[in-house]
C-alpha cells in the first residue's frame, strides 16, 4: 500500500465488492477503461498470431523486421501501423470501409497519410477480414466479392474497444454511490447536442456517434486531442 498526495493506492488487489465493503466508502469511482472489440465470429481470430493494438501500444508485443497486418484504420489503427513501420516492420493496413481512415479528423489523417507514404506501408481499402488460419488472413473485397490470402508474420486487430463493464453491475446492486468514469456509454437521445461543455468541471467533452447512431463514447476533450493529434 502506498500513500500519494493522501490517496491511498494499493497495488496488486483486486476490486472485489468484498475489499471494497471493508473500505466502508462514501462512494465508489469505476474507471476500469475499455478493452479491445476481438470479434468471434470471425475464425481464428484467437490465434497465436494475432494481436491486438493494445498489445503493441502498451509495449507487450515488441515486433521487428516482421511482416504485419493492420486490420482497421480509425486512428488508433493508424497511430499503431506507424509505430510498427518506423520499427522496421513491412507494414499493410486493411479497412473494409472505401477509404483508410473513415471518421478519422482529415487534418490528423493528411498528415499521418505523409508519414505512412514515408515509411512504404501498403493500404487496402475495401476489405473485409473472414478468416484467420495461421499466420495466413482472408480478405473480401467489398467491391467485387473476391477473397484473397496474405500471409503475415502477426495479424494486429484494431476494431474499436468496448467498455469494461466488469464487476460494474455487482458493485451498483451494494453501493449507494456509484459513478462510471472514463469509456461511458451515453445514448444520444438523452444529449441534445454532441459537443457538452461541462460548466462545472471545466472540461469539454468529444462525444463519438457509433454507426448505429444510439450510444457514444465519452471522454475529456484534452486527452481525446492528445490521443488523435499525431506529431509532426
Amino acid at each position: 500500500m502506498e500513500k500519494l498526495g493522501g490517496v491511498e493506492i494499493r497495488y496488486n488487489t483486486p476490486a472485489t465488492v468484498e475489499v471494497l465493503k471493508e473500505l466502508d466508502p462514501y462512494a465508489v469511482f469505476v474507471a476500469q477503461g475499455a478493452v479491445p472489440i476481438v470479434p468471434k465470429s470471425i475464425p481464428g481470430i484467437d490465434g497465436e498470431k494475432v494481436l491486438t493494438c493494445a498489445d503493441v501500444l502498451s509495449g507487450k508485443a515488441n515486433l521487428q523486421g516482421k511482416k504485419v497486418a493492420v486490420v482497421g484504420s480509425g486512428m488508433t489503427g493508424i497511430e499503431t501501423a506507424h509505430l510498427l513501420a518506423a520499427d522496421k516492420n513491412h507494414v499493410s493496413i486493411f479497412e473494409m470501409e472505401d477509404q483508410i481512415g473513415p471518421g478519422v479528423y482529415f487534418q490528423n489523417l493528411i498528415d499521418v497519410m505523409k508519414h505512412m507514404e514515408a515509411l512504404e506501408v501498403e493500404m487496402y481499402p475495401k476489405h473485409k477480414l473472414i478468416e484467420i488460419d495461421g499466420s495466413t488472413a482472408i480478405f473480401e473485397n467489398t467491391q467485387t466479392n473476391k477473397r484473397a490470402n496474405y500471409d503475415f508474420d502477426y495479424i494486429i486487430i484494431s476494431l474499436g474497444t468496448r467498455s469494461n463493464i466488469e464487476l460494474i453491475d455487482e458493485i451498483k446492486d451494494n453501493f449507494e454511490r456509484v459513478e462510471i468514469l472514463g469509456g461511458m456509454l451515453i445514448r444520444l437521445e438523452e444529449l441534445e447536442m454532441l459537443w457538452k461543455w461541462d460548466l462545472k468541471l471545466h472540461i469539454n467533452y468529444n462525444i463519438r456517434r457509433y454507426r448505429d447512431g444510439k450510444i457514444c463514447t465519452v471522454m475529456p476533450y484534452n486527452i481525446w486531442r492528445r490521443k488523435h493529434q499525431f506529431t509532426r
